[in-house]
């Protein structure tokens, strides 16, 4: 009889555990994300404002089922991971491709600020068509409009 109480103790205690152990981060699926593709409306240029994108480029962001962010940074594509748990989102390492772009001026300089931003994102909210990536305190890093 012992042994049975022991037991069903133990089974419980187990279960309580689980219970009080936060979920695991989702890489992708399930998340909101996964699946949808953005186009940039603004980024933050590093000063804490957001800024326009340049006129003649695009930015994008995918965020893959698997757990892969792919886009456009401007002039390079680029590639990575990111793990969403609940609203909070991290992005990185990403990876991009080495082309020098020269046109339109300021280019490049965008693409700098945009991966920062995006490697700098820590919460993320969806209304409708429009996602916003921030940080905790509230900073813009990327606004994007769903394609």
């Amino acid at each position: 009889m012992k042994k049975l109480i022991y037991i069903l103790g133990l089974g419980i205690a187990l279960l309580l555990l689980a219970a009080c152990t936060s979920p695991a981060p989702q890489a992708g699926s399930g998340s909101g994300l996964a699946g949808t593709s953005w186009v940039v409306t603004g980024y933050d240029d590093g000063s804490q404002n957001v800024s326009d994108v340049l006129a003649g480029t695009t930015l994008t962001a995918n965020f893959g089922q698997d757990g892969t962010m792919t886009g456009n940074s401007g002039c390079n594509d680029y590639n990575g991971p990111y793990k969403i748990t609940g609203s909070q989102i991290g992005i990185g390492p990403l990876s991009s491709t080495r082309k020098a772009c020269s046109d339109p001026a300021g280019v490049m300089e965008q693409e700098a600020q945009y991966l920062a931003a995006l490697a700098n994102a820590e919460v993320f909210a969806v209304d409708g068509n429009t996602l916003e990536l921030r940080e905790v305190d509230g900073t813009v890093m990327a606004k994007l409009a769903k394609k």
